[in-house]
């Protein structure tokens, strides 16, 4: 909730904390880990229509400064209307522009990966899951199904949400079912 409540001051443009620092919790709760394990870092999505990379970086400066070590380092913010302007440089696939920082969930590899939460004024949690929470209380990953999408095999690096056991993985398009007790 630290984190959270930080940037609720912060208050940047349509902001969210969206993937691996969501489900990795859900999914620690569940297995009765502790909270934070597997938890690398807090991505933090906000929309801004000024796409300059000035811009978005005199933000990431502020959110940095707004935390103290080891939160400092583990915060990492993205302008989601900069995305289409170096995805396919990094990733290989083309990116169409967003119209909002939840638009961006649409896209994630997975279903189980596209979950975001926010601290309202008021202290409640606005809980974004586009394609469902069950797909997170069930820690059930589909892939393909954003990005890519295509039939047959997809290969994923999944280095979010399973903590020191990341690992590439083959895998049909489909259901495929990965609990942490068994990796």
């Amino acid at each position: 909730m630290q984190v959270l409540g930080v940037l609720r001051d912060i208050n940047l443009p349509d902001w969210q904390v969206f993937s691996g620092a969501v489900y990795q919790r859900v999914f620690n709760q569940q297995t009765g880990r502790d909270l934070d394990f597997g938890i690398k870092d807090y991505d933090v999505a906000y929309f801004d229509p000024d796409t300059s990379y000035d811009a978005e970086d005199v933000v990431i400066r502020r959110v940095a400064a707004a935390f103290e070590p080891p939160l400092r380092d583990m915060v990492e913010v993205r302008n989601q209307a900069r995305v289409h302007l170096w995805f396919e440089g990094k990733f290989g696939e083309p990116y169409a522009p967003l119209n909002s920082s939840a638009e961006a969930l649409g896209r994630f590899v997975s279903p189980v990966f596209a979950v975001a939460v926010r601290l309202e004024a008021d202290d409640s949690l606005s809980i974004r899951a586009p394609f469902g929470p069950q797909r997170v209380l069930d820690r059930v990953t589909v892939l393909g199904v954003g990005l890519g999408g295509g039939l047959g095999l997809s290969c994923c690096h999944l280095d979010e949400g399973l903590g020191h056991h990341a690992g590439l993985f083959l895998v049909q398009v489909g259901r495929v079912q990965r609990a942490l007790d068994d990796a």
